[in-house]
């Protein structure tokens, strides 16, 4: 189906090649701009990590069990992300076969349009040169993977992940100079599961690049998500200086690394140590700048695509006999066709995420009653009280606020919806004293229920878009393949399609037998112009993936 959407849409394939380059900058550049916790090279590897990773459904599951701040925060965790980086430091590029197979190609269409202008009256049919440009978008898409090598090797990539979840650890419930290694990495997944609501498109486990369309926007939040920990931990170590456990003085060096050290704490207190100060339920849904980046993949994937198609339309249109006929109307209906597969299947990936109702929503993080956590594990004191995993005392709250920390609902995703309590009464009676709205859930009903029916009308007209742009891809998919062997099988050699007849009428439509000298020059003019918009577009392409790769800070 990936080859089938490339060529029904080289608009979808150039979006979602611009886009993957565009989100490794936005991650390097943007999100973890500044963050050096606990150093550099650590830091390096984090975004290396999620950079390689936008071929698959990457999922963030921070919650009570700890295994996703047990990442950001434990040094016993380095090793976990070093080990995927490396394991992910691979990439399938240039080669002697396809550098050949690649200038072999350019050299066969030059050559056919060198032939062709070298005697314009003998060669007057313009069927090289328009297949040739309608075809030249292949070129740069081939390259542009080749030089960013995506990680989509399904195999390999998930036989990296096993390998450094052998490494991964969870701090403990009460020891924090202990940790606990864990059997599966619930904190940190890339194998969404598509029959339990944990994706919102089946085209998100579709490893082939061109389906990073379905993945930009989940992928994209995940990688937000991850930032504000890291962020969050940064700053208690850069700025307040507190360690995890607040009993153990915080150990400050020269070239300001945080030293393993100050990073070890039990679970409640690692989970505290690296919740971001401040969220917002848009934020975490749609991850800031990501739209932005979105919209230059469109406008630089829609210049490759028009500007081979409107070269191939204008070889047809400015050959004897001129204006639209049989052959420029098919160049224009397989650019137009590649354009609205891109529009619906680049919609159908908003509306699935918008609507998808993963943990996080079912929650209620964007209501305004509290939220107990769920599952809390219970711990003992030295007095023999219970004490919950999930709060704690912290020296280093601010002042004037409660310094009891309790589970962020909008970043509690690690329990599934069916085990989550509901509000008990007194913190009902709590939430009526703070001023919130009463009765509390009878409006957290009327919201989820409006929520669901928004959610479940997105879901179905996502699935219907999907499907639609897919039929249209194929259909554009056969199309181009069948007009090309029409074009050379002489199907369009005849009086209808010669006349041009679909322009110019019936009444006015004429055949040229023999091409005057300013039909000549009007084509080969048309010929010379329409090869520089053809191979200018082709160029702007390649040259802004080059340009995007460098300007990725090392």
């Amino acid at each position: 189906m990936s080859a089938v959407l490339t060529v029904g849409s080289p608009t979808l394939a150039g979006y979602s090649l611009i886009l993957t380059l565009l989100n490794a900058r936005w991650v390097k550049g943007e999100l973890f701009r500044g963050i050096n916790y606990p150093n550099p090279s650590l830091r390096d590897a984090v975004v290396q990590v999620l950079s390689s990773l936008q071929q698959v459904p990457l999922r963030v599951h921070p919650g009570e069990s700890g295994q996703f701040e047990s990442l950001v925060v434990l040094p016993d965790n380095d090793n976990w992300w070093t080990a995927f980086a490396e394991e992910l430091d691979y990439s399938h590029t240039w080669s002697i076969a396809s550098a050949t197979s690649i200038a072999w190609v350019v050299v066969a269409y030059i050559l056919t349009v060198v032939d062709s202008l070298s005697d314009v009256p003998a060669n007057i049919d313009s069927n090289g040169q328009g297949t040739g440009s309608i075809w030249l978008w292949l070129l740069p898409i081939v390259i542009g993977w080749l030089l960013l090598s995506p990680k989509c090797d399904a195999d390999r990539v998930h036989i990296a992940y096993k390998k450094a979840n052998k490494n991964a650890v969870v701090a403990d419930v009460r020891d924090p100079n202990k940790s606990l290694s864990v059997t599966s990495n619930y904190g940190f997944t890339i194998d969404a599961r598509p029959f339990d609501n944990d994706t919102a498109s089946p085209d998100e486990l579709r490893t082939p690049p061109v389906f990073n369309y379905a993945r930009t926007l989940s992928w994209s939040r995940s990688v937000y998500v991850t930032s504000l920990f890291y962020r969050a931990a940064w700053r208690r170590a850069s700025r307040s200086q507190v360690a995890v456990d607040p009993a153990v003085a915080f150990q400050d060096t020269p070239n300001n690394e945080v030293l393993p050290g100050n990073r070890r704490g039990n679970r409640a207190q690692v989970i505290h140590y690296c919740q971001p100060q401040s969220h917002y339920p848009g934020d975490i849904r749609w991850a800031p700048g990501v739209f932005f980046n979105m919209v230059v993949a469109s406008l630089v994937s829609l210049v490759l695509q028009w500007g081979t198609t409107l070269a191939a339309f204008l070889v047809v249109w400015f050959t004897p006999t001129t204006m639209l006929g049989c052959r420029s109307l098919a160049y224009l209906i397989y650019g137009a066709l590649s354009t609205i597969v891109w529009m619906l299947l680049v919609l159908s990936s908003i509306l699935a995420h918008y609507g998808w109702e993963n943990t996080d929503d079912e929650q209620g993080g964007s209501y305004s009653f509290p939220i107990p956590s769920a599952h809390v594990v219970p711990d003992t004191d030295s007095a023999g009280g219970s004490v919950s995993a999930m709060s704690m005392q912290r020296s280093d709250a601010p002042s004037g606020t409660d310094s009891t920390f309790e589970m962020s609902p909008i970043l509690h995703t690690a329990v599934p919806t069916h085990q989550i309590q509901e509000p008990s009464e007194s913190d009902t009676i709590n939430a009526e004293s703070n001023g919130a709205s009463s009765p509390l859930l009878p409006r957290r009903d009327r919201l989820a229920a409006r929520g669901r029916i928004a959610s479940r009308l997105a879901m179905g007209t996502a699935r219907c878009l999907r499907w639609i742009g897919k039929a249209l891809a194929i259909v554009n998919a056969i199309g181009i393949i069948v007009n090309s062997i029409f074009q050379y099988a002489s199907v369009y050699d005849n009086c209808y399609c010669d006349s041009s007849a679909l322009g110019r009428g019936l009444t006015n439509a004429f055949n040229v037998i023999k091409p005057s000298n300013s039909d000549i020059h009007l084509a080969w003019a048309a010929w010379i112009g329409a090869l520089a918009l053809a191979l200018s577009c082709s160029s702007f392409f390649v040259v802004t993936i080059y340009l995007l790769r460098d300007s990725i800070p090392s």
